[in-house]
């Protein structure tokens, strides 16, 4: 998320000079400072530092007050390169291309984790190779007989080699370009495109001849009607991603964009305006200005810059907008508003009381079926960096300690041999932030402390002494991306005189396993340490000391990462137990199924304080659009919680048949959450009705979600679920709109 400072606002950044090395007395009225979080201990979010800098300073400007704040001494910027973790907390690299852009155009975002990494000398490339093409790049692709050489690894991917030739032709980009590569084989006059879809394949795969002729050309996007993006005026991603959910509601996008009777009202009248202006050919993204002003007069509770709950908030705005229609009957009461009949049957009279209450959405709690028992998703990574995947139930009330032995329990009914079952002694337990370790549980820790429901348990070889041993993260590393593609594995190290051998045997078995996955030995092993930022080749310091161990790190080539990803993805979808428990239809069920009451109930026809039973169940008809909100967030007197647990949900036709006949829903829009409840960042998935595509609405930032891949849709992140009825009057109205 941005925050703009302005005012009394800039104020308090200049007075930030007195704390930090880098002073920001040069910044104009409105322009915005970036707070970042450097991560010296990458890949770990440990120890991070703060650091303040103007959006309109280039990428080379962030390196260099990177290299002055951890004090790297003979280094410039271009022996640096940075990376960034990304929504699903997954480390990726900066591409130097866009070294001289700002940090604006090059997408660093406010509050963003940066880490550095240092170059290391490499020889120069042996032209005579055949592992390195030659290409001619030209300008133009009418100029042919001007051009640079260019000499790269035919292992390299497609976007790395667009990356390298923009940089050799001192081209800037702007973040509404799009590049396409050209390339020329047989010196005429066809040019072949290569468009994004092929981006993360090497150009190995894609069969680039040497001594080819390539071009880059760069376009301005022009987006299509309803996919532009809002701007973020200071911690208003909650709207921004409640207003493009609503915005693809097509029925409602239709009323406001042809409506001419809404001139009396306030907030309806500036929704529809911005209606008409989202769904408008342009290439700006937009600002929220005056619907901010009018929303924070009518809503006071949204009047400040502080971040608040999208849910929260679209269920206002629907609410409002039916109070200005001003009818019994509205557009909003007809889309999304429906009835849900609660019962409650008394244990002492036998009697039967119920309510009918009119929802625009359905709050699903995160519970299990069993109150005193918790479902954990357990992802156990073997000594040899093998993973399992798998659901344990356990008690809520228990600790770490209670979890790991029923997870042994499990693997005793599951394995029916006996080495391949856990030594509580083994066992590490962590919670992962995509493929680095955010933090580690003791055995004694009370599991009501921990809030995620996905673990996971790291094997480690009982080789020393309890006392005299270590645990040292092994790390894997894709050499082209820099980025790491599978969690670590721990290995176990003396606590002092740690020696290369004293790690060899059990690199040799994790070796062992990365060639059976992929069929391809890595590339090297390198081990660095905690007093030095550079790294050395294990092979070479077999029989010296690891002084101050920090990390083993494993680099493999890009083919052999994406190899091993893949192979994990579907090992992963082939443990079909998980969702079978943590499914949408499963919280439906426990929302609507019946259940004693909490605390005593007041019969009217006994009249007594009883025990009671309470059943929920939906009314007919259902409405055309259902909202969900899973319900991530606990709250108690002294804090509130989110729970990451993830909960598998249908694309296409979700079944509500038991509820009413033939009601077969869609998704339409998803509302996704970052971070926590305080500190966290809202973007939303949405499908255009028009281009039938989904698309990703990260405040102004926009992407296609290509070939409407639903592993990209289906997070744990997911917060708000729309979904849309299959109707043939739906599909009618929807030919009319457009």
């Amino acid at each position: 998320m941005r925050r703009t400072f302005t005012g009394s606002h800039l104020n308090d950044v200049v007075r930030l000079d007195n704390h930090y090395p880098y002073t920001i007395t040069n910044v104009h009225h409105g322009e915005r400072v970036l707070s970042l979080n450097l991560c010296p201990n990458y890949p770990f979010v440990t120890d991070i530092r703060r650091i303040y800098i103007s959006e309109s300073r280039s990428c080379d400007q962030l390196k260099k007050q990177v290299i002055d704040e951890l004090r790297i001494r003979n280094k410039s910027p271009c022996d640096v390169f940075l990376s960034f973790l990304d929504d699903n907390g997954t480390w990726n690299g900066i591409n130097d291309a866009y070294s001289k852009l700002s940090l604006f155009a090059s997408n660093i975002h406010d509050n963003d984790y940066i880490a550095a990494h240092f170059r290391y000398v490499q020889q120069p490339l042996s032209i005579d190779s055949q592992a390195v093409l030659s290409f001619r790049l030209c300008r133009n692709t009418r100029l042919k007989h001007s051009f640079i050489d260019m000499y790269i690894r035919a292992t390299v991917t497609l976007s790395y080699l667009k990356a390298i030739a923009i940089d050799k032709l001192n081209i800037y980009t702007k973040p509404n370009e799009t590049v396409t590569l050209l390339l020329n084989k047989d010196n005429n006059d066809l040019w072949i495109a290569f468009d994004s879809k092929v981006e993360d394949c090497t150009l190995e795969e894609l069969e680039f001849r040497n001594n080819s002729y390539i071009c880059v050309d760069i376009k301005s996007i022009t987006y299509l009607p309803g996919v532009r993006g809002l701007r973020n005026t200071g911690n208003t991603c909650f709207m921004n991603s409640a207003l493009q959910c609503l915005s693809n509601v097509p029925q409602l996008t239709e009323y406001f964009l042809t409506s001419t009777d809404i001139s009396h009202t306030r907030i309806a009248c500036v929704y529809s305006e911005l209606i008409k202006a989202l769904w408008s050919e342009g290439s700006l993204s937009l600002a929220l200005d005056t619907f901010t002003l009018v929303i924070q007069a009518d809503l006071p509770r949204f009047d400040n810059y502080k971040q608040h709950d999208a849910q929260e908030f679209m269920n206002y705005l629907i609410n409002i907008l039916h109070t200005e229609l001003a009818s019994q009957s509205t557009i909003i009461t007809d889309l999304f508003y429906g009835k849900i009949r609660s019962t409650v049957h008394c244990l002492t009279c036998k009697s039967n009381e119920s309510t009918t209450e009119v929802v625009s959405f359905l709050p699903l709690p995160l519970t299990n079926r069993k109150k005193k028992q918790r479902l954990f998703e357990i992802n156990h990574v073997k000594l040899n960096g093998d993973r399992q995947s798998c659901i344990i139930e356990t008690d809520s009330n228990g600790t770490v300690s209670t979890l790991l032995h029923s997870f042994i329990d499990y693997c005793i009914n599951e394995n029916q041999d006996d080495n391949d079952i856990p030594d509580l002694e083994s066992l590490i337990v962590a919670k992962m932030n995509g493929n680095d370790v955010k933090s580690q549980y003791s055995l004694d820790e009370s599991l009501k402390s921990v809030v995620d429901n996905q673990i996971s348990v790291f094997e480690v070889p009982l080789m020393i002494s309890k006392h005299d041993r270590m645990y040292t993260p092994c790390l894997f590393l894709d050499n082209d991306s820099h980025c790491y593609f599978r969690p670590p594995i721990y290995l176990v190290t003396p606590k002092s005189n740690c020696y290369g051998q004293d790690v060899a045997y059990q690199i040799q078995k994790i070796i062992k396993h990365i060639v059976s996955v992929t069929g391809e030995r890595p590339t090297d092993v390198f081990w660095t340490s905690y007093s030095s930022n550079y790294q050395r080749h294990l092979v070479s310091s077999m029989n010296e000391n690891l002084y101050s161990l920090k990390s083993i790190i494993i680099e493999t080539s890009h083919l052999c990462a994406k190899a091993y990803t893949s192979k994990s993805k579907q090992s992963s979808a082939s443990n079909t137990s998980i969702s079978q428990e943590l499914t949408l239809s499963n919280l439906m069920d426990d929302f609507l199924k019946e259940a004693d009451l909490d605390g005593q109930y007041y019969c009217s026809k006994c009249k007594l304080q009883t025990a009671a039973k309470q059943k929920s169940e939906l009314c007919s008809p259902l409405p055309p659009i259902i909202i969900i909100q899973l319900k991530r967030f606990t709250y108690d007197i002294y804090s509130s919680d989110k729970i990451d647990t993830f909960i598998d949900y249908p694309v296409n036709n979700f079944d509500l048949g038991q509820y009413e006949k033939d009601a077969i829903y869609d998704l339409i829009s998803v509302i996704n959450h970052m971070g926590t409840l305080s500190s966290g960042h809202y973007l939303t998935y949405s499908k255009n009705h028009r281009t039938q595509k989904w698309y990703s609405f990260n405040d102004e930032v926009i992407r296609e979600i290509k070939d409407n891949d639903e592993g990209q849709l289906i997070t744990k992140n997911a917060y708000v679920l729309v979904y849309m009825r299959q109707k043939p009057q739906l599909e009618e109205q929807l030919i009319s709109f457009t």
